[in-house]
């Protein structure tokens, strides 16, 4: 096999590793796999197959498997957290960090507790204690799921930067796309972007458990957030929402924040499309690149990712 390519023998290996997985064996000895990368010369799919195989693997008796990885594919919709050992070098020692699912668990009841006191506080009449609590629960289970489903390959991401910007959604992933990634962009080219994930959480609703998870894993977090003016809005006050943001940086869960009020799309003047928001956002960037460089919202975003790239 040595004469072959690296492609192949990696696959070869693989397929004799996934041949192993499905055999059943009756042994009183520990057998610990160990191995480095497995997503080398993979496709992605492959990748995500490699991954199954080796859970099946790690769960019959008396064996366990150990992975090295730089693969999103191998650490994303994750439903058991403690499985995840996060290591980096401090001052030349190895740092690991790691959360267990107990922790999940306070996270999704603490966000529960956060986001039912938001609801509360824009409901007349206010919710009962026996309402309040079955609300709390709720949200927590629905939690503990969006943990399972919502952190794909994109989000998993983060788990491998050394820092992570979150933002509300696609309007806001569209703007640092187009800063990041876009050859007219600011920060295009710079040293020290490769570094930086930009997580969408899918609402300001989400904020608390990505932020949490983040840093207890010792991931550096920033959150970039529309205040919407503290209005109440669907159901919830958003006073409530973004003092609980703000708590995050006075909590040092997060290294800061920047408030854009109402929304990003005002603050720079575009209008707001409800339907195509990022395709909107990118397109308005490319077409106004002469007039919304001096907007004061603009330049107070790159002074606040001037910090994250530098620090």
């Amino acid at each position: 096999i040595s004469t072959q390519g690296m492609g192949f023998q990696r696959s070869f290996i693989f397929s004799l590793i996934c041949a192993v997985s499905e055999l059943e064996m009756d042994s009183d000895k520990f057998t610990l796999y160990l191995i480095e990368e497995p997503e080398l010369f993979l496709h992605p799919n492959h990748q995500s197959n490699f991954r199954g195989k080796l859970i099946e693997l790690a769960k019959k008796t008396n064996n366990q498997v150990m992975i090295t990885s730089h693969s999103t594919y191998f650490i994303n919709n994750i439903s058991n957290y403690s499985e995840i050992k996060r290591i980096s070098l401090v001052n030349n020692y190895s740092d690991i960090k790691e959360i267990t699912q107990d922790q999940i668990k306070d996270i999704c009841k603490q966000n529960g507790k956060l986001m039912a006191l938001a609801m509360n506080e824009a409901k007349n009449p206010k919710f009962t204690s026996e309402q309040l609590k079955e609300l709390e629960d709720n949200i927590a289970e629905q939690d503990e799921l969006r943990y399972l489903l919502w952190v794909d390959p994109e989000r998993a991401n983060a788990f491998l930067s050394k820092k992570v910007i979150l933002v509300e959604g696609k309007t806001e992933k569209a703007f640092f796309s187009y800063l990041l990634n876009n050859s007219q962009g600011f920060f295009f080219n710079q040293k020290g972007v490769p570094d930086i994930s930009v997580i969408d959480v899918n609402g300001k609703f989400h904020f608390y458990k990505f932020a949490m998870l983040l840093h207890k894993l010792g991931i550096p977090c920033w959150i970039m957030y529309d205040g919407d003016e503290d209005r109440i809005s669907k159901g919830i006050h958003h006073q409530k929402l973004n003092s609980y943001v703000e708590q995050l940086k006075t909590d040092r869960i997060i290294q800061d924040c920047l408030r854009l009020d109402p929304e990003i799309e005002t603050c720079f003047g575009f209008g707001k499309d409800e339907h195509k928001p990022d395709i909107a956002m990118y397109h308005n960037l490319i077409k106004n690149q002469e007039t919304y460089k001096e907007n004061q919202h603009y330049k107070a975003i790159i002074s606040f990712v001037k910090k994250i790239v530098t620090n």
